[in-house]
Formats: structure tokens, sequence, C-alpha cells
């Protein structure tokens, strides 16, 4: 938020080297982009302090010192995929950032239009890790969050080194 900006009410959020400015009121992006994931933590940052945003842009408007709103979460602490490596039939070996690795079945999650190409087992192993989204990806779009594929599943026992044909 700066003293001198133009109405309506709204703060910018970056990450990334992308920008999008936010109206308080309505939680809608008036300008700029963020990737999904990112996006969806400033608006849940943002709901949670939507009155401290208005009166910090009342202060803005009257050339007032802004008052320090807790800061927003950190994407840098969310879980990303660093690596996957297809499995027989739905299942997939997810390497994250933490460390951990899991091995999911995706069996119950291909439905809907998006997930129909993937129930072509040739196309379901063209899965790839998108570093920016930081999650797994196919080449139609679809994609996975990566905090549900990290939380929903328990931990795999490490791969030796001699399993290192993962996709990355």
């Amino acid at each position: 938020m700066y003293l001198r900006d133009h109405p309506p009410g709204h703060f910018h959020a970056s990450y990334g080297g992308n920008v999008a400015e936010v109206a308080i009121e309505t939680l809608e992006v008036i300008d700029g982009w963020l990737p999904p994931r990112a996006l969806r933590l400033v608006m849940e940052w943002a709901q949670g302090h939507q009155d401290e945003l208005r009166e910090n842009w009342t202060r803005a408007r009257a050339h007032e010192q802004l008052a320090a709103v807790d800061p927003r979460p950190s994407i840098q602490s969310m879980v990303a995929v660093t690596h996957v490596q297809p499995l027989e039939g739905y299942k997939l070996r997810l390497g994250f950032d933490d460390g951990s690795e899991r091995v999911v079945d995706l069996t119950d999650t291909l439905w809907g239009s998006m997930a129909e190409p993937l129930l072509d087992h040739e196309y379901f192993r063209r899965v790839r890790v998108d570093p920016e989204l930081r999650t797994i990806v196919w080449p139609n779009g679809f994609d996975l969050d990566p905090d549900v594929l990290h939380r929903d599943h328990e931990p795999a026992a490490p791969l030796g080194p001699a399993h290192t044909n993962a996709h990355s």
C-alpha cells in the first residue's frame, strides 16, 4: 500500500517477480497476476486482515503513517514437489523439498473433463514437476495441490540410488 495510491482501496502483493493489486473491499485482483498458490495464500491472509487493510487505506489517503499488519504467510514455507516417478496404475512416487517421499494413488482423483486424458496410462506417465507451481502437472494443465499430496499421504520408504529415473 502506498500513501499516494489511486482508488479503489487496494494493496500490492508480489511473488516471484509477479505483482497483483487486490481490492480491499471485494478481495478481487484488479490488476496484475500471481501464480494460483501464491494468490490463494494472499487471499486467505487478506480475509483475516481486511479491517486492518481498510484502516490503513484510510491512513494512506490522509497521508498518515500506516499501522503494522501481521505479515502474510510465506509461500516458501509451503511444501513443494521436487521430483516425480510414475509407478504402476495411477500411482506416483513424489519427493518433497522437506526430504520426505510419498507414494500417492490418484485413482479416485481422476474424474472430470480435465482429468479424462490422464486415464490413458501413457498420458498419465507424462507427469512432470512445474518449478513455478512447485507441484506436479500434466501437458493439459491438470495439477494437484502439493500440500494435499503431502498431508494426505503417509511417508514412503526412500528409494535406493539405483532408482534415479524420476522426472523433475
